[in-house]
């Protein structure tokens, strides 16, 4: 009893000071301001779902355009065009006039010229002011492609229903056997990157407390009122509380803006964004994830903060485990993300507890992952965590009230072992 009421003295007093720092309150503002632009993008800019990109009903450009035919090689060209972009002011334009017509796109991005050549095969130049204007280019391309096919097989002899069932185009859809798609994608490469900050953080946080204490000379007090043990253990539980309470936050947020703020059927690509896909027993196993790459993370760092007398030397002290985490997290990415990359590496690389926090999230999501793989994972992340406590607070209650020049992994590892007989 008496232990647990050291560890949560420890914890009380470290939770609220990391809550309170402004850094805590800016990050998080300034996360919830970046997912709500993102989630707001496509609302203004009209974003929706794929459709034929000829269909009247999916293009709203406004403005003029000018359609000038150099030698009337395109008839019915400002006709389709017009019908394709019923917002739009679709004009007959005349060759003479096109210096004017250029002088008008330059001083208005509304405006733009659609200019027929006159060669054989009649070529099509979009001119519009700049690459802001935003004209759709390709989607013009297509229909005056169509309008030209139609001319030829009317000249050919064709009739109109024979013409129309020749440009009659094939109906097209894609389908994939496994489990990525677009929203997949973007969901596991976000949540990798958002479990590797908030572990780094939080775990350079620990860090960060430790050496503090111990440069203020608080800790000498904390050593006689509570074993090193049980202040390793609360200081790692209240950073990882706060961790855990602003991931929550960060996934709540998340949650409520993609079905509140987000457009459904947005597409990306051709492909619809569906965000459904991310259900609660995914989350609570990205959690679960969280929680443990954060524990083996928070060990490492305590050390760091414990061999250091001064913050300055945190940084120098604190590579070794930045270096891990470095490794870690491009091995998981490598392997979930670059092409050709074997399942036998993936199923590695989810594995090994110190990548496993970051390798599992987006396979939880995209890869084929089966229960067991899972369950293994998990019981290889608590033995690798058990491990590295087992050594990290030995080294701690060995190395935390050294005072004077760094010390050095080889100068914890001779006085842990000293420690320990």
């Amino acid at each position: 009893m008496n232990a647990w009421r050291q560890i949560k003295t420890v914890f009380a007093f470290t939770l609220r000071d990391a809550v309170r720092k402004k850094a805590f309150l800016i990050s998080n503002i300034l996360i919830m301001l970046v997912i709500t632009v993102l989630c707001l993008i496509p609302r203004l800019t009209g974003g929706s779902a794929s459709q034929d990109p000829t269909q009247p009903a999916e293009n709203t450009q406004s403005g003029v355009c000018y359609v000038v035919d150099q030698s009337s090689a395109l008839p019915g060209a400002r006709d389709a065009l017009q019908s394709v972009f019923p917002s739009m002011a679709v004009l007959d334009g005349t060759p003479s006039l096109m210096e004017d017509y250029r002088q008008k796109v330059k001083e208005d991005g509304g405006v733009a010229i659609v200019l027929i050549g006159t060669e054989a095969v009649p070529s099509v130049t979009v001119i519009s002011k700049d690459f802001m204007s935003l004209f759709p280019a390709d989607v013009i391309g297509q229909v005056l492609n169509q309008v030209y096919r139609l001319n030829a097989l009317h000249e050919l002899g064709y009739g109109d229903d024979a013409a129309a069932a020749a440009m009659t185009s094939l109906p097209l859809a894609t389908e994939t056997a496994g489990t990525l798609n677009l929203t997949n994608y973007l969901l596991g490469i976000l949540l990798m990157v958002l479990v590797f900050f908030v572990v780094y953080y939080y775990g350079y946080g620990v860090a960060m407390s430790v050496a503090t204490e111990k440069t203020s000379r608080v800790m000498e007090t904390l050593i006689v009122s509570a074993k090193p043990s049980r202040i390793l253990l609360g200081k790692c539980l209240a950073m990882g509380t706060a961790g855990l309470l602003q991931f929550v936050g960060i996934m709540l947020y998340s949650w409520l803006c993609t079905h509140f703020l987000f457009p459904q059927g947005v597409s990306v690509f051709g492909e619809s964004l569906d965000f459904s896909v991310f259900t609660l027993g995914k989350l609570a196993l990205v959690m679960v994830y969280f929680l443990l790459g954060y524990a083996i993370y928070a060990m490492l760092n305590s050390v760091c903060g414990a061999m250091v007398s001064r913050i300055e030397d945190l940084q120098s002290a604190m590579m070794p485990t930045m270096l891990v985490a470095m490794v870690s997290f491009y091995t998981g990415y490598i392997s979930n993300l670059v092409p050709g990359t074997g399942a036998a590496v993936r199923r590695i690389a989810a594995l090994v507890p110190f990548s496993a926090p970051f390798t599992v999230p987006y396979q939880l999501l995209n890869g084929d992952l089966s229960t067991g793989d899972i369950l293994l994972s998990i019981l290889f992340l608590l033995l690798g965590i058990a491990a590295v406590a087992f050594l990290s607070i030995r080294v701690y209650a060995a190395s935390v009230l050294h005072y004077g020049s760094r010390l050095k992994w080889k100068d914890l590892a001779g006085m842990a072992k000293i420690k320990t007989e």
